[in-house]
């Protein structure tokens, strides 16, 4: 069977390679070609390390904007998660802590919170914030953080050098180079990996292609001694990556295109099984589990219990799924140099289909951003880069051997061809592609810093004023990670406990107009937790009543911390907000939908006739291109409500003009609910009810922070 299945591939070999048969398609070996392969390898390195270091060292040149006193600031709000345990790890050896004020009270109720367990291993943490930690000299938010950047030029290079020697191992060292630099320049892969983008990210990529190649040495080596080492090799980074970003079921995708490509170029059964059992002995890590369930990217609810709750996953821009557009120019930025390297990597396919094999996971997974979003959508970059590569320098080689004739791959003329087409598609993959020169690409912070210095105050206020109750952060989910690391208090969610009822309910107490349900709502998980909601979320009217019953015994002294880039989320936090939780529907409150958002004005004019965009406001009239459409008019100053015209409409919107420190600031149109929500009226207005809360901090226009009482 075995040996018809050999005669069987062999015919279908030698066919193909027929086909494939011309010096242009194979690999150039004339040494001005590999010395050309070599500067192309370093530059590529370098360029890739060095787009990294200028990004940092432009932060380093306005402090202002992109850090937090000595401290620099972060691109991703993951970041935080590492930094946190990272910390926690110098200063204790262990997470323990980190973990009990997380998703407050939730983790806290359970057994031995805060303590580390009996068989504790530094191998449970994170190999990220690990490897941060043992970075950083002390435990220092200064030091810690500067750990952690220090990383970024290294793993982008790591990674750059990984993708290098994947296609260098089939023999393609100069569009390996290429699409090295072209994939790490990407903004698939620079906006993941830019200057304060401290998560896995920085190296999932490189851990991928870097196994790959490990395994295709293994299977084309002749000698079975290196064929070993090169699959033990491949096994220690299969370890390492499964403890840097844990997804066993890419094992299978490296064992299984290890047992083919072996059985291929070896021809016989006994390389591949011993190889194969190798692998699988030794990495251990094989499921098929994603870590992740991919209904939670698809379902619009999520049910607990009787009640379904909205998702938040589909609120998350993070894992929208972009448009072709909007790949091409994550990708490369220029439709015609996409075009060229899918044609590119088709042809390479066709010629090279057994080399071909190793890379088909890398292009699922970047295919699977259908379902994950952008986020992993980078792994694919290496292909396309690869396929621009090869599709130059291959048609470059054709020509001139239609042209002249030439035969014999190692022939001067064909490898200086090889050469100058190689040169020419890295020279134009740095050009088109983010770099100092000709395309400067700068991340952005992902909160202001003067939002952070708040959370740094609320947490010097607590301590200074300490109470019998332990102080705890309610703000929007996004701010979980880094109110914790800067504040050191617990918080009631974050990044990574975002999913679920407490999401939903928060949101829907800074939508609320009754600033009383919003006092009672949040008091109530952070008393109770989600165990409180579970016992009473039989239903909507359930669980109303218990939050008007409250807990018997209240620990916590709660702050509640609102912020300007909460404006910029009220998308995601009204579409949270305004749901039904019996029925598992959005309650529609603005055309149909249940989204509201603040409509920003560009607003010319100092008469009763103004123009706001492109419509003409009557400021006399309440009405807006000749249609009663307000409600009112107002004044803002400081965060403070100024004067104000009311038009006797109910159901209007409400016009504002907000100023800051005398001159003008942003002008909106609000929906009316959005207006009398409790997030507008604490935060825009600073309208309270002082019997239920307590105004602590006031760092408007970035934040304020109340205390409930």
């Amino acid at each position: 069977m075995w040996q018809r299945i050999c005669h069987i591939l062999q015919d279908v070999e030698s066919r193909h390679r027929r086909w494939v048969d011309h010096v242009w398609l194979r690999p150039p070996t004339h040494k001005l070609y590999l010395v050309a392969c070599i500067i192309m390898v370093a530059l590529a390195i370098a360029g890739t390390a060095h787009m990294r270091i200028w990004q940092f060292d432009q932060w380093q040149n306005d402090k202002t904007e992109y850090f937090i006193g000595d401290i620099p600031a972060f691109s991703t709000t993951d970041a935080p998660y590492f930094l946190n345990i990272a910390k926690h790890i110098k200063d204790h050896g262990h997470s323990a802590g980190f973990g009990k004020d997380r998703n407050y009270p939730d983790s806290a109720l359970h057994e031995g919170a805060g303590q580390p367990p009996e068989q504790y291993s530094l191998r449970s943490e994170p190999l990220l914030a690990v490897v941060i930690s043992y970075l950083a000299k002390d435990s220092s938010l200064e030091e810690i953080f500067a750990a952690a950047h220090r990383m970024l030029p290294v793993t982008a290079g790591l990674t750059c050098l990984a993708v290098i020697l994947a296609f260098g191992a089939v023999g393609r060292w100069a569009e390996g180079s290429i699409a090295g630099l072209g994939s790490s320049l990407s903004f698939a892969f620079l906006d993941r990996t830019s200057a304060g983008r401290i998560d896995t990210d920085q190296l999932n990529l490189g851990f991928v292609y870097l196994i790959t190649a490990l395994l295709i040495w293994a299977a084309r080596s002749k000698r079975l001694a290196p064929a070993i080492g090169f699959c033990l090799a491949g096994v220690v980074m299969a370890k390492l990556f499964h403890w840097w970003w844990p997804k066993p079921v890419l094992n299978w995708a490296f064992l299984t295109g290890l047992l083919m490509l072996t059985g291929f170029c070896q021809k016989s059964w006994k390389r591949p099984l011993l190889l194969g059992g190798i692998f699988f002995a030794l990495v251990g890590n094989f499921n098929l589990g994603l870590n992740i369930n991919p209904a939670d990217f698809t379902n619009l609810a999520d049910a607990s219990g009787a009640l379904k709750f909205p998702n938040t996953f589909t609120t998350v821009s993070e894992l929208a799924k972009p448009s072709l557009a909007e790949i091409i120019e994550l990708f490369t930025n220029h439709h015609l140099i996409a075009i060229i390297a899918v044609v590119g990597f088709v042809g390479w396919v066709f010629v090279s289909p057994l080399w071909a094999i190793m890379f088909f996971p890398m292009l699922i997974l970047g295919m699977m951003h259908f379902t994950f979003g952008n986020r992993v959508l980078f792994f694919a970059a290496p292909l396309i880069w690869f396929g621009f590569a090869w599709g130059l320098i291959t048609f470059a080689r054709w020509l001139l051997s239609y042209l002249s004739k030439q035969s014999g791959d190692g022939s001067q003329a064909n490898a200086l061809s090889a050469s100058l087409a190689a040169i020419a598609s890295f020279c134009l993959s740095y050009v088109a592609l983010a770099n100092p020169v000709t395309n400067p690409y700068l991340s952005t912070p992902s909160f202001a810093p003067e939002t952070i210095k708040g959370f740094q105050i609320l947490g010097d206020y607590t301590r200074q004023n300490p109470t019998d109750r332990q102080a705890v952060i309610a703000t929007w989910w996004d701010y979980g990670y880094a109110a914790m690391l800067f504040s050191g208090l617990p918080t009631l969610q974050d990044g990574g406990s975002q999913k679920g009822p407490k999401t939903h309910l928060i949101a829907r107490a800074l939508m609320s107009e009754d600033q009383a349900e919003t006092a009672r709502i949040i008091k109530f998980i952070a008393n109770g937790g989600t165990p409180a909601l579970t016992r009473n979320g039989t239903s909507k009217a359930t669980l109303d009543a218990a939050f008007i019953q409250g807990v018997a015994n209240e620990h916590t002294d709660v702050y509640l911390v609102l912020t300007n880039r909460m404006t910029h989320w009220m998308s995601s936090i009204s579409k949270l907000g305004f749901w039904d939780i019996d029925s598992g529907q959005p309650i529609p409150v603005y055309r149909g939908k249940n989204e509201l958002f603040y409509q920003d004005l560009a607003c010319v004019g100092t008469g009763r006739i103004i123009r706001c965009n492109d419509w003409e406001v009557n400021l006399d009239a309440g009405t807006v291109d000749n249609r009663s459409v307000l409600s009112a008019a107002l004044q803002t100053h400081d965060g403070r409500e100024g004067a104000r015209i009311d038009y006797g409409n109910p159901v209007g919107m409400y016009l504002q003009f907000n100023m800051l420190s005398g001159q003008p600031w942003y002008d909106h149109l609000v929906h009316q609910k959005l207006f009398k929500s409790s997030y507008h009226q604490l935060f825009y207005l600073g309208n309270f009810d002082p019997d239920l809360f307590t105004p602590i901090i006031d760092g408007f226009p970035y934040f304020r922070t109340y205390r409930i009482n």
